[in-house]
């Protein structure tokens, strides 16, 4: 079973697992705090992101079985964002809230809703399922809808249009997309109540220049629940608590 606490510095793997097209996505991440509340992660400048493709087959229903996972070709792009960036996951939340800040030589990560200057250029909220936690970090499944906003936090809704197509395609259930936008409404509900992480409380945070530098690991994309589509299959490992 993983480590129920990771410490502050420590490297870490958050993939995003069981997409409908058959890829995973892994992001090099440092600890910033893993407390009752929340795990906070930073992911420097520059780091390389991998795509990795693990079947052929449509994810439509349920998880494949393990053992028959197709070749894992590395897709390109492997790309370098080079802006950083904060990643706040609430325990058993099915959202996580990303913090962009300025970037190498003043570079951003690309979003019309991000501000062209300062330290604090803009949030997004990712909406995806309960994370949980495997032996090399944690995994995830991305369920299309966003919200974004400046650091001011007049937010607005993202690939709402996506969502629909994948219900209209049947990739996404209807229920599914009716938790999946009652979600983001939770979230709205927070960000007008300034309440945390909107508050402004990590608006100014800086990384201990003293932490190591993520890289991903040889394997990373063979490590068990790479397939699974955490809304729909039982997890491999227990959730957080």
């Amino acid at each position: 079973m993983p480590n129920p606490r990771w410490s502050a510095g420590d490297t870490i793997v958050l993939r995003f697992v069981g997409h409908d097209d058959g890829v995973a996505i892994g992001y090099p991440q440092v600890v910033v705090e893993d407390s009752e509340a929340h795990l906070v992660l930073f992911q420097p400048a520059g780091v390389t992101v991998e795509n990795r493709r693990f079947t052929d087959v449509n994810l439509r229903d349920a998880a494949i079985p393990l053992g028959s996972l197709g070749n894992m070709d590395v897709l390109p792009p492997t790309y370098t964002p080079r802006a950083p960036l904060l990643r706040i996951l609430p325990h058993d939340a099915e959202h996580a809230v990303e913090l962009y800040f300025e970037g190498l030589d003043g570079a951003r990560s690309p979003g019309h809703w991000l501000a062209s200057e300062g330290y604090l250029r803009g949030y997004k909220v990712n909406i995806q399922s309960r994370y949980v936690r495997t032996p090399i970090g944690i995994d995830t499944t991305d369920n299309r809808l966003d919200l974004v906003m400046p650091p001011t936090l007049e937010w607005s809704r993202k690939d709402v249009e996506q969502l629909a197509a994948a219900v209209a395609s049947g990739l996404t259930y209807e229920w599914e997309s009716a938790f999946f936008h009652a979600e983001a409404e939770r979230v709205i509900a927070a960000i007008e109540a300034r309440a945390h992480p909107f508050d402004g409380s990590w608006a100014a945070w800086r990384p201990d220049p003293a932490w190591p530098y993520p890289v991903l690991p040889s394997g990373w994309h063979k490590v068990e629940g790479v397939d699974l589509d955490l809304n729909r299959a039982r997890p491999l490992y227990e959730r957080t608590t």
